[in-house]
């Protein structure tokens, strides 16, 4: 799985400053990455949008201007999030207006407030708290093909409807195909600012393989296939 990571971030940082020869030009101004590029990076819904569009994932749906901006920097209480329900995916309207939204099954913004940082603090009582919500990448791998999709800073993510929040599962459905079943992602999350894994599976293991359901999901979001 490091090595995965480290492929990633190496990759990414190519991708800066090179354009690799498996993508695909589509305008003057536009680059496509490759369907079958080894890795796929992903900065916002505008630039997941064109992909999915350009090799017919997705119909062209409409993005709306972002309704909020939050100082990631900021910790916000975690008394504004609702509990924790294995069908969160489904119901995106539990979390309208409200910061740093990422869901996996269910929302994983409130345990990392109430389980996570608390965890990690506990047992490095020298670390300095600088735990925070920016530039948090997500690198999932699709398990059938190793393709590692990367999506940067997913806690500041602002998706289609203009809401901060990024519903891995509905990313994944329509990225991958997946569809009524349940997949096991190997996943790692790095919080660049301090290069700390996100999983905090030193101290809960099993988070660096993520089972996400896709149950329901068809029905729900297929308006946008």
């Amino acid at each position: 799985m490091k090595n995965i990571v480290n492929y990633c971030i190496f990759s990414c940082i190519i991708l800066l400053f090179s354009c690799k020869k498996e993508t695909l030009i589509t305008t003057e101004n536009q680059v496509i990455q490759s369907l079958t590029a080894d890795s796929l990076f992903f900065h916002n819904e505008a630039q997941l949008h064109d992909f999915l569009v350009a090799h017919h994932l997705a119909k062209d749906y409409q993005i709306t201007l972002p309704k909020m901006y939050s100082d990631c920097t900021q910790l916000p209480d975690d008394a504004i999030y609702p509990g924790m329900e294995s069908d969160d995916y489904l119901h995106e309207e539990r979390f309208t207006g409200k910061p740093f939204i990422v869901l996996y099954n269910h929302i994983i913004t409130r345990k990392h407030l109430v389980n996570f940082f608390p965890t990690y603090y506990k047992n490095n009582p020298g670390a300095p708290h600088n735990l925070d919500f920016c530039g948090v990448n997500d690198y999932i791998t699709n398990p059938k093909t190793g393709q590692v999709a990367c999506f940067i800073d997913s806690f500041n993510w602002m998706d289609e409807n203009g809401e901060n929040i990024f519903n891995t599962n509905k990313k994944l459905w329509l990225l991958w195909g997946f569809n009524d079943t349940t997949v096991i992602f190997p996943t790692t999350r790095i919080h660049t600012p301090t290069g700390l894994d996100y999983s905090f599976d030193a101290y809960f293991p099993g988070h660096d393989d993520l089972m996400v359901s896709f149950d329901s999901i068809s029905t729900v979001y297929n308006y946008l296939k």
